[in-house]
């Protein structure tokens, strides 16, 4: 009995050594890489990047050096940026295409757009973080320029083909706060997704940021629980596995079961974007709204069609710019060579010659990305 004592005694020891090793080590890269990383929660608009911060941010096997300014944007290096400037300023916002995820700063759309346009006295900002929808990019905008005086002249927000779904998985509360709601239109059938998701966050949150090893197999484990749970959508409308369902990638046109929850969603995104485009309006800030493709349209050749029916008649009636980046990734050579050069490997991101053909066909619409240079109109940053 004495003996098993011992032998159980050294074990736990030996496993609490490995743990402890394991945390130390982890510990320790996390400070040569200099972490923490820049990615946090926002009580006002769900999550934005750490202010005045530099880091390796990664995404899946990508990373990239990230810089944030004072209000907690994507920039090309540390520094305040004053509420007003008598420099006119341009208002990039979005998603992680907007945020440009495994791109450095000076090769992302945003950055060339910076250094085209700072000899002219323009500034550009981008307020574009990882998983943002229209809903988001309004509170924050609000928050920013209504409760923080920060003044700007030209807002273009890029709307992914992602968001008709996960613009339903928030909603603003009483105080003008964006709130999560779990899983979104699809909270009744999560099913083992819930528990999965609950666990993950256990996962995501206290095991994998503190451990190597252990951190490792917990990811995994999860991953491979995710997939036998066969759910397509995670707690706040992420792609638990790596290939969205088509239906998101073909939304415009898609008659299937899911066609109720696109149409809620695009209703919604009319509403937010509408009421964001009056809320600029009102201070006298032009709104452009950008669409673009995923690899799966270069690849099938589809030029947006439904996006021009949907999204250009509707900004026109609305007082809103409109740009479609479509044509200049589908129809212009075989779809798989398209997507090989300008698209991530493996992923729907745009990779540094993706970025810079975007910055180029940004640039081909100065009336719309530009802010207005009339002088008797009102400008966000010289009222």
């Amino acid at each position: 009995g004495r003996y098993r004592v011992y032998r159980a005694l050294a074990v736990g020891g030996s496993l609490l050594l490995c743990l402890f090793l394991d945390f130390a080590c982890r510990k320790a890269y996390l400070a040569w890489e200099n972490k923490p990383g820049g990615r946090i929660a926002h009580p006002t608009y769900d999550h934005s990047l750490r202010p005045n911060t530099f880091w390796i941010d990664r995404y899946g096997i990508y990373k990239a050096p990230y810089f944030s300014n004072s209000l907690g944007f994507r920039d090309g290096a540390i520094r305040e940026v004053p509420m007003a400037s008598d420099q006119p300023r341009v208002v990039l916002v979005g998603d992680s295409f907007t945020d440009g995820v495994g791109v450095p700063w000076e090769e992302t759309f945003a950055g060339i757009l910076q250094k085209h346009l700072a000899p002219e006295g323009i500034e550009v900002l981008n307020a574009g973080c990882n998983s943002y929808t229209p809903i988001l990019a309004r509170i924050k905008l609000r928050y920013w320029m209504r409760d923080r005086g920060l003044r700007v002249d030209r807002v273009v927000l890029f709307l992914d083909l992602s968001d008709v779904k996960d613009e339903q998985f928030y909603e603003e509360d009483k105080e003008g706060k964006a709130r999560l709601i779990p899983y979104g239109p699809f909270a009744s059938s999560s099913g083992w997704g819930t528990r999965v998701e609950k666990w993950s966050e256990i996962s995501e949150n206290l095991i994998e940021p503190n451990f190597v090893v252990l951190g490792a197999l917990s990811r995994n484990l999860k991953l491979w629980v995710r997939k036998l749970t066969r759910k397509e959508l995670g707690k706040r409308g992420l792609f638990t596995n790596q290939a969205p369902p088509k239906w998101i990638l073909e939304w415009e046109e898609y008659e299937g079961p899911e066609r109720p929850v696109i149409e809620a969603g695009i209703q919604k995104l009319k509403a937010n974007i509408g009421d964001l485009a009056r809320f600029l309006r009102e201070r006298g800030v032009p709104l452009t709204l950008v669409v673009y493709p995923y690899p799966f349209h270069v690849e099938e050749g589809r030029a947006g069609r439904a996006i021009q029916k949907i999204w250009s008649a509707w900004c026109a009636a609305n007082g809103i710019d409109f740009i479609d980046l479509f044509p200049e990734f589908v129809g212009i050579g075989p779809g798989s060579e398209t997507v090989k050069t300008y698209y991530l490997e493996g992923d729907c991101h745009w990779n540094a010659k993706g970025h810079e053909r975007v910055a180029e066909a940004l640039l081909k619409n100065p009336e719309k990305i530009l802010p207005p240079r009339s002088s008797d109109a009102k400008s966000g940053t010289r009222r």
